[in-house]
């Protein structure tokens, strides 16, 4: 009885010891029962979920219960199973049909989403099916099709109702075993068929000037071909990819070659440029604002300022599209202005460890995706990098330039270690040249790229647009 009570006081004491890493446990179980359900060779049946629900409530109500060292495994617990449980209702709640069979015939469909395929051609995402006397029933909910041939003369726009005739089937599984699962990401898009048209698309009713909730993606359309009419085409694809996060002008011998230098990571709306746009709306508000001293001594400017930095990212985060890295990256901005909202000190890793609950809430499914793992790997081993160096006293000492300097090559060093094993189990590629591309890269990115994509679009309502983009 002796040998079992030190072992129990060893193991709470071990416990005890990871309370202010709960939030990081807690993420990390979470993200191991997504993994988990999506490793699961097939479909588990409704008992499966039911006792995966069951087991996270228990921990849960144990948890509360005990309120000791053993609460804490208990929530890891619980996150597991939840993430299991939670999966397995995500793929559920966005079931729709699949098309069965190949297809060839009239298709009618709202547009919603304007892109580019891996052969150079337009392609279409549409909702609101009508496929043919195909019953509404067994309709796909959304499809995605190619324009090819003649179907490129007149491009619709986002909320036209449109008529073709095109070659449809269902989405197609991994070309080799492990390989990448389209089938699941259409699954998780509620595309149920894809497919091609040479035929000319007609336009049977233009987008109503009400767009609904497709007024963003009609915002997003109409920036993106905006700079693509005022820019040289191959550096239009670019600006327009970091700014709006569309890659429609992309021309994808740059896509090849950005990946090759392992600078592809620069195109995705992620800290960066997140961080770059709220702090300096933090900074330049509360700059504006101590303008007039009776503000400073009767107003929290301080708070206004994070206020309006955490409105000003929620606007770009749907302007951007909301891919992964940018919610990531919003999420943790947030954070940060939050804990100056609420006067406590925000912390990175536990804000990281938020990030990533929050947004494996939103898509579970983003587990098993590069844009997740790229990000959260570099982030995090960014975080535990410079949190380490923040202790070399002898540093500090350096002049600023050679701080800066070595800086920006740890990030480069760090960042390309966390993505070059992912981007080869991914992309099939290790880039050679990764770590002095982004000591070059990404200076340039920060101090010359974004900050011309902020006055670009500070300076559009003026006229004054080309001093941003260089035109």
């Amino acid at each position: 009885m002796q040998h079992w009570s030190w072992i129990w006081a060893a193991v709470e004491s071990a416990l005890q010891a990871q309370a202010q890493n709960l939030m990081h446990w807690t993420a990390f179980g979470f993200g191991l029962g997504i993994a988990a359900y999506f490793g699961v060779p097939r479909e588990p049946g409704p008992l499966v979920f039911l006792a995966a629900s069951l087991s996270a409530g228990l921990c849960v109500g144990l948890a509360i219960r005990f309120r000791t060292g053993i609460a804490r495994l208990l929530i890891v617990i619980a996150a597991l199973a939840g993430g299991f449980a939670w999966s397995q209702y995500r793929a559920h709640a966005v079931s729709g049909p699949v098309l069965s069979e190949r297809f060839y015939g009239a298709v009618q469909g709202r547009v919603v989403g304007i892109d580019r395929s891996l052969s150079e051609k337009p392609r279409l995402t549409l909702d609101h099916l009508v496929l043919g006397s195909l019953p509404q029933r067994v309709t796909p909910n959304r499809l995605r099709v190619a324009l090819h041939g003649r179907a490129q003369e007149k491009m619709p726009q986002i909320g036209d109702i449109v008529l073709l005739a095109a070659h449809l089937s269902p989405p197609p599984g991994p070309a080799e075993p492990y390989g990448y699962d389209f089938q699941r990401q259409a699954w998780f898009a509620q595309l149920g068929a894809v497919g091609y048209t040479r035929s000319p698309v007609m336009i049977w009713r233009a987008a109503p000037a009400d767009q609904g909730g497709l007024i963003v993606q009609k915002w997003r359309q109409k920036i993106g071909a905006h700079m693509a009419a005022h820019m040289p085409a191959r550096t239009a694809g670019v600006a327009v990819a970091i700014t709006v996060g569309d890659r429609m002008y992309l021309d994808r011998e740059v896509q090849q070659t950005l990946r090759a230098a392992n600078l592809s990571h620069l195109l995705a709306i992620s800290g960066l440029h997140m961080g770059l746009l709220t702090s300096l709306v933090f900074f330049l508000t509360r700059a504006l604002l101590s303008c007039l001293p009776y503000l400073i001594l009767n107003w929290p400017i301080k708070k206004i300022a994070a206020l309006m930095s955490i409105g000003v990212g929620a606007g770009y985060l749907m302007l951007s599209g909301a891919s992964v890295a940018t919610e990531r990256a919003y999420i943790m901005a947030f954070t940060i202005f939050a804990a100056v909202l609420l006067e406590r000190r925000a912390i990175t890793l536990h804000a990281l460890a938020i990030a990533a609950i929050l947004v494996l809430l939103l898509r579970p499914e983003a587990l098993l995706g590069p844009g997740f793992q790229m990000s959260f790997a570099a982030t995090g081993l960014l975080i535990i990098v410079f949190n380490a160096m923040s202790q070399w006293t002898w540093a500090a000492r350096w002049p600023s330039g050679t701080r800066y300097l070595m800086g920006s090559v740890v990030s480069a060093v760090v960042a390309g270690l966390a993505t070059a094993p992912i981007a080869a189990a991914h992309f099939n590629i290790l880039p050679h040249y990764g770590v002095l591309a982004n000591v070059v890269a990404v200076p340039i990115m920060g101090f010359v790229v974004m900050p011309s994509a902020i006055l670009a679009a500070a300076l559009a309502p003026l006229g004054e647009r080309r001093w941003g983009f260089g035109a």
